[in-house]
């Protein structure tokens, strides 16, 4: 099922874009999106390239890469941010080296070691949804990733945002009765309107009830259909 606010259709798992896209207030915006994963179904950002964006998508499985061709407008990046060259990286793709408007970050087990080195001084970021996986990594993969991101500049605005998911093959999910607080998304304050994300702001919510309060405080629609 597809979400829809106002004008915007949304394709994300937890309306990651939808976030992204009222938060950045932009039509012609930019976006990294680190493990992107399939083509359109669970995107964080094909549905902000529908609107116009650009940006790259990365995933460290070559098997992904096919399925976007003459599908996205901007084709997958295969490559392992665990063993990724960041200087080289940053050089070899402009869109690094200006501000970015949205990152979409998750790449499960990896994400805290790939953060530690992310070089977040060289690459500006006005908003990033991040997901930690709290409900199954524990509390300290989470609280560090915090600590690297404030440290950085960064405030969290929603905070263990609840992706319902019953995973039977997971007992922290079963234990949860799905409901699972997985990610955690973030601003820039000095590149962003902060009377504008802080209608995001929430703790431990489940991600629809984020969203739907946001766009109602900020006198836009939301439905799903």
């Amino acid at each position: 099922m597809f979400k829809k606010a106002a004008s915007f259709t949304s394709y994300s798992q937890a309306g990651q874009d939808v976030f992204a896209y009222f938060v950045c207030a932009t039509d012609r915006g930019t976006f990294l999106d680190i493990g992107a994963s399939y083509p359109i179904v669970l995107s964080n950002s094909y549905g902000l390239e529908q609107k116009g964006w650009t940006g790259m998508t990365v995933d460290n499985c070559a098997d992904f890469a096919s399925q976007y061709v003459g599908v996205r407008r901007n084709p997958l990046t295969v490559l392992d941010m665990t063993t990724v060259d960041w200087s080289a990286f940053i050089a070899g793709n402009p869109i690094l080296q200006s501000t970015i408007d949205y990152m979409s970050y998750d790449i499960d087990e990896a994400s805290l070691p790939v953060l530690r080195k992310f070089p977040l001084d060289r690459i500006r970021i006005r908003a990033m949804t991040v997901e930690h996986d709290a409900y199954r990594l524990g509390t300290n993969v989470r609280d560090e990733m915090r600590a690297i991101l404030r440290a950085a500049g960064y405030e969290l605005i929603a905070s263990d945002v609840i992706v319902y998911y019953l995973w039977k093959e997971c007992p922290e999910a079963m234990a949860l009765n799905g409901y699972l607080p997985f990610e955690d998304w973030y601003v820039r304050p000095d590149l962003v309107d902060m009377a504008l994300a802080n209608k995001f702001r929430a703790e431990r919510k489940l991600w629809s009830d984020i969203l739907s309060a946001g766009l109602r405080r900020s006198g836009k629609a939301w439905r799903l259909r």
